[in-house]
């Protein structure tokens, strides 16, 4: 394993060596042993809570790294203090599909590989992208002129990580062929001659370097590289294009007019490391950037991960977050085995207990290092910049550069090798500025400062990889809020109002989607993005809905009911006339919304009554959330579908749109619809997996209890308790049914709703008789015998009303304090 972990069976191999005395005392090595077996019988939590998108300093490039959150379990009493210890490891695909492969074996899932696939090789560097202008040998090259390298991860100072190591701790000593270390150091033997491989001087006292004595270190010979180039020219001769390092061949009849000669492309020396003070022009902002055609990482774990199918849901999350999901299951599960093999042990330790490249160069430097030039210029008098880890939604954060333009009145975010900024923030839009402590267990980042930057439909969250920094960001910062409090700033936010976050971005994301985009129409190129209305803080920053490891299931489940409960009276006490975003009491709200998002799905019984509570009053605060802001306007006949099928809430760890919870959740068992026409909206064919989440209740006065938002339903809604459920759903009935129902005895016609239409198949497999008598319950004494009586004349004609095209502004709270009964209105 090399001194990164990497456990990469592709990648040159280096064995990290220590230079240390030789020794042939036995007690010595005996107490070296006993050291190694207790740090071999440690175990660790490993999971995968968030990726990263972050710049490859080495080669110029953005690459996504997982951060896996470590945690030591069943420490020995030798080293208790670092019990339950949480730290953050960031690695590359490449890496952790080794050790996936090797868990694998252990939990059964994957047969035994081939022994060329187990070899572990060391590396000193970090994984190359597939279009890097650097080879491998070339890089062997320069890594083996380096005479010392110094390790330190995200918990280190960078003042560690530059200065000189301590004389005073570590004495060394060359004395022909020994070398003198601390006490209880490895000692192993060296070569004293300066070819010998490069030493390693550990920063962090926990941190070792493990060798693998049964590991194959035998480099790869690798031919020259002109040759390669020639070979390549050769091979493609009758092809149309031939790319040779930086140079592209185009095949002509017309001999001399090539783009380029291939004997002089071949000749050409390509270069042989990347200078990072001057890198190449491809890579930067203004220049062209090379496209990758695979992901060379994804491809690994995607490989590693064979026939996984990761936990249960949807499916509407996208690739690199479903990835990640698996990853971190997967990792679960690999650390969580009673009796793990010494392999996956080993490679675990390797994982823990070393730091790769990435923890090495993660939120160091500047502009520079980023590839970043921005379009404004920094005045170091009163503008600053650092570099952050900003949040881009639940599970996704990015390595970027924080302009603060004290004189601008704003802050620029600039991704890696960008010159324009993905989101400024102005100085108006910041209500709060707080630091985030959140808990151990639901940090995200640990070891890294988080601070939340509180607007009225978004909280922007910052990691640091030092307090000093953070607050140094914050002082300046509420210190430009302060100065420039009175000033106006118009003339700038003209300028940059193209960049500033808009409801619509806040909604459906600002750097690509996270969910699947829907169909909103009857063509296939009619998609657009999920709009999720509960996204404005993370689950980190917010008390959970309940504690999902603690409790019986029926206890959690009353949590999350009284939970329900509780939002959708408070999402019902607004209205549009007084509703003012950035009301405390309406930030409130938001903010109680977003806790959804820590709600157990697993801890709730679908088949329960309790569940029908749960989902209808989560369905009707969602539509009173989506009618209150109405990015698009009040929905329409030509915008219903658009409205019900991008309006969504995340729910745990899935996502759901009205459509998909009135149809496949609360309607899941009930009987299909006769015909679906607007207002009324069926669920996109790609949702049908969300029928997992589909509840037991078949009663046809559901279909009287959802309101659907148009105008023939009543402004009222009920809030639906376990205890008064049937009694609230039969007065809910009666409120509808009161004005929907008309009755014209002298042309012997009933009007019913145009719901019992769509859904007729619910009362009596469609039987409009039947649906009639079972509405006949909830009219008052005057309509039922008017019914009645021409039921019995037997000359009864039932239609339906024409479906409308108008919805409510808003919704209100429906006063079940009356307990209906069939006796009051009929005798």
């Amino acid at each position: 394993v090399d001194a990164y972990g990497d456990i990469s069976p592709d990648r040159p191999k280096r064995l990290p060596m220590l230079t240390t005395q030789d020794t042939t005392d036995e007690d010595d090595n005996s107490v070296q042993e006993n050291q190694d077996n207790v740090s071999l019988r440690r175990r660790y939590e490993l999971d995968v809570p968030v990726y990263i998108e972050m710049m490859n300093r080495t080669n110029r490039t953005k690459q996504r790294v997982y951060a896996v959150r470590t945690k030591e379990r069943n420490v020995t009493e030798t080293s208790e203090e670092r019990k339950g210890e949480v730290a953050m490891k960031l690695r590359t695909g490449h890496s952790l599909a080794s050790v996936l492969t090797i868990g694998l074996n252990d939990i059964g899932n994957k047969s035994e590989l081939p022994a060329s696939d187990l070899t572990f090789q060391a590396s000193d560097h970090v994984e190359l992208d597939d279009d890097s202008d650097t080879s491998s040998s070339e890089s062997e090259s320069d890594d083996e002129s380096q005479s010392s390298i110094r390790i330190s991860g995200p918990n280190h100072f960078d003042e560690q990580l530059l200065s000189e190591p301590d004389n005073a701790n570590a004495k060394v000593e060359h004395n022909e062929q020994q070398v003198e270390l601390t006490p209880g150091a490895q000692v192993v033997s060296v070569d004293p001659s300066p070819e010998s491989l490069p030493s390693f001087e550990v920063l962090a006292p926990d941190i070792q370097l493990e060798p693998y004595p049964t590991f194959d270190t035998t480099k790869r010979k690798r031919g020259n590289k002109h040759a390669a180039v020639l070979g390549k020219v050769a091979k493609t001769l009758k092809s149309s294009t031939v790319v040779t390092g930086k140079h592209v061949i185009k095949h002509s009849k017309y001999i001399g007019k090539g783009t380029v000669n291939a004997g002089r492309a071949a000749g050409r020396k390509l270069p042989t490391s990347v200078v990072h003070s001057k890198p190449p022009k491809k890579h930067e902002p203004k220049g062209r950037v090379n496209r990758k055609k695979s992901d060379y990482h994804a491809k690994a774990l995607v490989k590693a991960m064979k026939g996984f199918d990761g936990p249960a849901g949807s499916g509407q999350v996208l690739t690199p977050d479903q990835m990640c999901r698996k990853v971190s299951h997967l990792l679960t599960e690999i650390s969580s085995l009673a009796l793990p093999s010494e392999r996956t042990t080993e490679a675990i330790s390797a994982l823990v207990n070393t730091n790769s490249q990435s923890d090495v160069e993660f939120l160091r430097g500047g502009s520079a290092e980023l590839g970043v030039v921005p379009l404004e210029t920094i005045n170091v008098e009163f503008d600053c910049e650092f570099v952050v880890a900003r949040n881009i939604w639940e599970g996704r954060w990015r390595e970027e550069v924080c302009a603060l333009y004290t004189r601008g009145g704003h802050l620029s975010f600039y991704a890696p090798l960008t010159k324009k900024p993905s989101l400024v923030v102005s100085f108006d839009e910041i209500i709060s500025v707080r630091e985030c402590n959140p808990d151990t267990k639901a940090n995200p980042l640990p070891g890294l400062h988080i601070l939340a930057i509180d607007t009225a439909w978004r909280c922007h969250y910052f990691a640091f990889l030092e307090a000093t920094a953070l607050e140094s960001f914050s002082s300046k910062l509420k210190n430009s809020l302060y100065l420039t409090k009175d000033q106006a700033q118009q003339n700038k936010a003209r300028e940059w109002e193209t960049f500033q976050l808009s409801l619509e971005s806040a909604l459906t994301g600002t750097i690509g989607p996270k969910w699947a985009s829907v169909s909103t129409g009857r063509k296939s190129h009619q998609k657009k993005q999920r709009r999720v209305l509960n996204g404005r803080r993370l689950s980190f920053d917010l008390k959970p809905v309940s504690d999902s490891t603690g409790g019986e299931v029926t206890s959690v489940q009353s949590c999350i009911a009284t939970y329900a409960e509780n939002l959708l009276k408070m999402a019902l006490a607004f209205s549009p006339d007084t509703l003012d975003a950035t009301e405390s009491s309406f930030i409130e709200f938001l903010d109680e919304a977003s806790r959804l998002r820590s709600l157990p799905l697993h801890k709730i019984d679908f088949t329960s009554r309790e569940a029908l509570c749960i989902f209808v009053n989560l369905y009707h605060c969602l539509l009173q959330h989506s009618l209150l802001i109405a990015v698009d306007g009040l929905p329409d006949k030509r915008s219903a579908t658009q409205f019900k099928r991008r309006s969504c809430y995340e729910i745990g760890d899935d996502v759901f749109s009205l459509s998909e919870l009135e149809s496949l959740v609360i309607r899941g068992k009930t009987r299909r619809p006769s015909r679906i026409s607007l207002p009324f909206v069926a669920p996109p064919k790609k949702s049908m997996a969300y029928i997992i989440y589909a509840l037991d209740a078949t009663d046809y006065r559901i279909n009287f209890v959802l309101n659907n938002g148009d105008t023939h339903y009543p402004t009222q809604v009920p809030v639906l308790t376990e205890q008064t459920m049937d009694d609230q759903i039969d007065a809910a009935c009666q409120n509808f049914l009161l004005y929907q129902v008309e009755i014209d005895t002298q042309k012997s016609t009933v009007v019913l709703p145009k719901v019992c239409d769509v859904y007729k198949n619910d009362f009596g497999n469609g039987d409009v008789i039947v649906c009639l008598s079972q509405c006949l319950r909830y009219l008052d004494v005057g309509d039922q015998l008017s019914i009645a009586e021409l039921l019995e004349n037997g000359t009864v004609s039932v239609k339906f009303r024409s479906p409308s095209d108008q919805f409510h502004t808003h919704l209100t709270s429906f006063d079940s304090s009356y307990v209906f009964s069939p006796y009051d209105t009929a005798t």
